[in-house]
């Protein structure tokens, strides 16, 4: 998930920027195998992470209210955001820095749950 994270927030901006400078299927096809690729390797073990962080008698409970917040949160007000950012600039690769965002937060949310299990 590190790698993932790590991966998103490297490459979204040249990605995006890629897409923006040449709008064509062959170059929406290669940026969304990239990304569906990164997104599928954070994903992936993203139910097995947070499900450890619950004792048992609450994993449910605990996991479906903290991954529906956040999703809310973070996915319900995503397209507000972009099309503020692509306003806010005047480029459309604006929406890479909303999840090179999200990236650094996954990326210190990952390193401070490593550091807290040693």
């Amino acid at each position: 998930m590190f790698g993932a994270s790590l991966g998103l927030l490297v490459f979204s901006y040249p990605l995006f920027a890629f897409l923006a400078a040449t709008p064509n299927l062959q170059t929406l096809l290669i940026v969304q195998v990239i990304v569906g690729v990164l997104g599928a390797t954070y994903m992936g073990p993203l139910a097995a992470l947070l499900s450890d962080n619950f004792p048992t008698r609450m994993r449910t409970t605990g996991l479906a209210i903290s991954y529906s917040f956040c999703v809310a949160i973070f996915g319900g007000f995503a397209p507000f955001i972009n099309a503020w950012l692509i306003h806010a600039t005047g480029s459309n690769a604006a929406p890479s820095f909303y999840l090179m965002f999200a990236a650094a937060i996954s990326l210190a949310a990952l390193t401070v749950q490593h550091r807290w299990r040693l």
